[in-house]
């Protein structure tokens, strides 16, 4: 692969991250002018992995992020439980065994 291919993908790579659907077609429109089918398929899936890889980045309130860390505490707390819980019934279990039952 060329410097210039190389700088071309890059270059779309990095204008398709931030730009819509309509956009999104009229790049594939100009891709489709392109000579070479490898050339096509590679910017192509080069486009599709750069699209598929940009997160949501939403700004959530602060008492959303208090709720979500609140659910989170008692999540370990709810597990830690199950444990306590869990480790009682083996040892009573293993109490019962010593005493023959």
């Amino acid at each position: 692969m060329t410097a210039l291919s190389l700088n071309l993908l890059l270059a779309f790579s990095v204008v398709l991250t931030g730009i819509g659907v309509w956009k999104l077609v009229q790049s594939i429109r100009l891709i489709s002018h392109l000579r070479s089918n490898t050339m096509k398929r590679k910017l192509l899936a080069l486009a599709a992995l750069a699209a598929l890889s940009t997160g949501a980045n939403a700004a959530l309130s602060t008492e959303v992020t208090g709720a979500i860390t609140g659910a989170g505490t008692d999540a370990a707390a709810a597990v830690g439980l199950m444990i306590v819980v869990a480790v009682s019934i083996w040892a009573l279990r293993k109490v019962a065994r010593l005493f023959g039952n």
